[in-house]
């Protein structure tokens, strides 16, 4: 940006498009980063909205005072077309490109609107689904290291494998600190507050279990485990409070809950009886609420059939003393 006084009362402001464009905005010398990007709106073509401005790599804030900020070069960033991002979102879904759709998502969710259901499915599921392809891969690598002679090829695949839970550690950490920006803004929407929370534990589980495969710093993969019971636990409360007990949101977090509760803490009693305790509240609910709509994505019957059926299977794995040959069953629900 160039600082360029125009009659001692205003500044002439130069900005940098994404697109190479040049855009020249007139300010008074106290006006807040806020004012500029007004300036900046009442230029530009009515479809094109100012979304951040950036000196170098550092985002502005609106409140901040353009002289106080140092000359540089400035770039205004355009708020993205949200439909366009979907569209692409649900074509990478279709290619089986996980890792671009969560890149989108990540957008979507950065653009400070709230998001409706069907997006914090496609969120979660596109993180989800990246996450869990690189830990899949790097168990079937890890087997077939096992079984392989010491060799070059076993270290390259060894370098291969602990590059693809690196990764999964940080997609991990990146879909987590979304969900808790997520909920530090506050959500009205009980069944978002809910979701995001059950979300935060899924990744920070997700990331104890990447920890497990390479073995890494038992307290390290400690705290992963404390900030995924939390999550898990504030969100339980939450859906315990507001939301019947066969709802599906609260049927799956319960799910994902003892599961973690069984395979990562080693706390079979307690997975039991969260898995048991659900099927007879959930069972319990249905007589009484059978007709009742919900409005949540994964609120349809078949899914809450789906649910009571594995939470079934899951207690009568546990209960059966051959935890150490099975793991758990967790279908994916968004």
């Amino acid at each position: 940006m160039k600082y360029e006084v125009a009659d001692g009362r205003k500044l002439n402001l130069e900005l940098h498009l994404v697109s190479g464009d040049t855009l020249c905005v007139t300010v008074r010398p106290d006006a807040s980063i806020l004012d500029v990007k007004h300036a900046a709106a009442a230029i530009l073509e009515p479809e094109c909205k100012p979304w951040k401005l950036l000196n170098g790599e550092n985002l502005l804030e609106d409140s901040q005072c353009v002289t106080a900020v140092a000359a540089g070069p400035w770039q205004l960033v355009l708020l993205p077309d949200r439909e366009r991002l979907m569209r692409d979102v649900k074509a990478a879904e279709a290619d089986g490109q996980y890792d671009e759709m969560a890149e989108l998502m990540s957008i979507i969710a950065g653009l400070g609107r709230e998001l409706a259901a069907e997006e914090r499915r496609l969120l979660s599921a596109a993180f989800a689904k990246a996450v869990l392809s690189r830990l899949k891969r790097g168990w079937i690598h890890e087997m077939n290291t096992d079984l392989a002679v010491e060799s070059e090829a076993a270290s390259e695949q060894i370098e291969e494998q602990q590059e693809r839970y690196d990764e999964g550690i940080q997609l991990c950490r990146h879909a987590a600190d979304i969900a808790g920006r997520m909920l530090a803004k506050g959500c009205n929407d009980v069944e978002a507050r809910v979701f995001y929370g059950r979300m935060l534990g899924n990744f920070h589980r997700y990331e104890a279990e990447f920890m497990d495969a390479c073995r890494m710093d038992v307290f390290e993969r400690g705290d992963a485990v404390s900030r995924a019971q939390k999550a898990y636990e504030d969100a339980a409360k939450a859906a315990s409070d507001e939301l019947p007990a066969d709802h599906a949101l609260r049927m799956a977090l319960g799910l994902n809950f003892s599961v973690f509760l069984h395979d990562i803490v080693g706390d079979h009693n307690r997975a039991c009886r969260m898995a048991r305790a659900l099927l007879q509240d959930a069972i319990a609910e249905q007589g009484i609420g059978w007709g009742r709509v919900q409005t949540d994505v994964v609120g349809n019957l078949a899914d809450r059939n789906l649910l009571l059926r594995t939470l079934s299977d899951n207690l009568g794995v546990w209960e059966s003393n051959l935890e150490t040959r099975f793991k758990s069953i967790e279908p994916f629900f968004g």
